[in-house]
């Protein structure tokens, strides 16, 4: 594994969780990484972006246009890259491929539900508001729906779910 001191045109500034955030210069363009105090970055992977280490123990990092997250240790997360990803919430991040969105569990690291969605929003107490169609429902953290019918709109969903978790 590269060490810092390998690496020409260096920036580092703090990556939460006790890790650097490494910035350097490769055939002209900007790649990154983690290091840890000694220098030696945690994985043999550079990255074209990174982001900061959050309480779940995970930086959301890309690859091109393929996004995915690691841990302190330099592990890839998922076996899965996504087109669109975002920070994670209570041990649960929002993704997406090809247009389509999931909720992503860090407890499982996968996808909490086969079928993808149109949309996906937290909502409260580890759910979601999810829409497929024009249809929205709530899903739990482990891609199961709560209502047995869909509503036809947001607004009845939201109003039930007003109702319920009162």
């Amino acid at each position: 594994m590269k060490n810092v001191r390998d690496l020409e045109f260096v920036n580092t500034c703090d990556a939460g969780a006790g890790l650097l955030k490494v910035c350097w210069i490769e055939n002209g363009k900007e790649k990154y990484s983690f290091s840890g105090e000694d220098g030696n970055l945690i994985t043999d992977l550079e990255f074209d972006e990174t982001g900061m280490f959050v309480s779940d123990g995970v930086a959301i990092v890309r690859i091109k246009n393929m996004w995915n997250f690691i841990d302190t240790d330099g592990t890839i997360v998922s076996r899965d890259w996504f087109d669109y990803i975002e920070y994670p919430v209570s041990g649960m991040s929002i993704v997406g491929k090809d247009g389509k969105r999931n909720l992503f569990s860090f407890a499982d690291n996968r996808v909490v539900s086969e079928e993808w969605f149109d949309t996906v929003e937290f909502f409260d107490g580890g759910t979601a508001l999810v829409s497929i169609d024009g249809k929205y429902n709530l899903i739990d953290n482990k891609g199961n729906t709560i209502y047995k019918n869909w509503f036809a709109s947001r607004s009845r969903a939201e109003n039930a779910i007003n109702e319920d978790f009162q």
